[in-house]
């Protein structure tokens, strides 16, 4: 990658503080300085001159070192059977064991309420301890939602606890595991 073809300007406060005017010369360093920092990091963010997020250099940062789910996903364990829970506080309705997987697995599940007034959750556990982002769904159709989790190790339990607003029960059902290798994983609560 080249050398960036415009300059990066320091523009002090001063220049563009309340009292101060937009002039030409203004607008061109900062037109300037966004040019500059897009070619210096490029399009695959491959930097022209030093530039990483250590300090060290520009290397390409593979993905298996970003902990997600990376090429292929495979089908690792589900647990298809629809279940329900008419009470607004978390109980786990589902639970796999993740035999021999460590880093992180890609969780699909669908989510519905009872009717079409009320709302549901449901959260990943990963033993025990929530990890996931609380999902939330109204009414009564079902969606899918999908989250990858990192920081799996071998036979941990992943769980998925669900729960109901006051006006009805919540639904789940077809959650699905995935990961970037064929292993199988063994369904605890279906």
């Amino acid at each position: 990658m080249a050398v960036p073809s415009k300059n990066f300007t320091n523009i002090p406060d001063g220049d563009i503080d309340a009292d101060s005017p937009i002039t030409e010369t203004l607008m061109t360093q900062i037109r300037d300085s966004l040019i500059h920092i897009e070619e210096w990091l490029g399009m695959d963010y491959t930097a022209a001159q030093n530039h990483d997020h250590d300090g060290v250099n520009s290397s390409f940062i593979a993905a298996s070192n970003l902990n997600v789910l990376s090429g292929e996903e495979h089908l690792h364990a589900e647990a298809n059977n629809e279940v329900f829970q008419a009470n607004t506080t978390y109980v786990k309705k589902k639970e796999i064991k993740l035999g021999q997987v460590s880093g992180t697995v890609r969780v699909k599940f669908e989510l519905r309420g009872y009717n079409t007034t009320s709302w549901c959750y449901a959260t990943v556990y990963r033993n025990g301890v929530p990890v996931g982002t609380e999902q939330a769904k109204y009414g009564s159709v079902y969606a899918q939602f999908s989250e990858d989790i990192s920081g799996w190790s071998p036979n941990d339990l992943l769980q998925v606890y669900i729960k109901s607003s006051s006006t009805g029960s919540a639904f789940i059902k077809n959650v699905k595991v995935y990961t970037d290798k064929g292993f199988e994983g063994s369904v605890i609560i279906d």
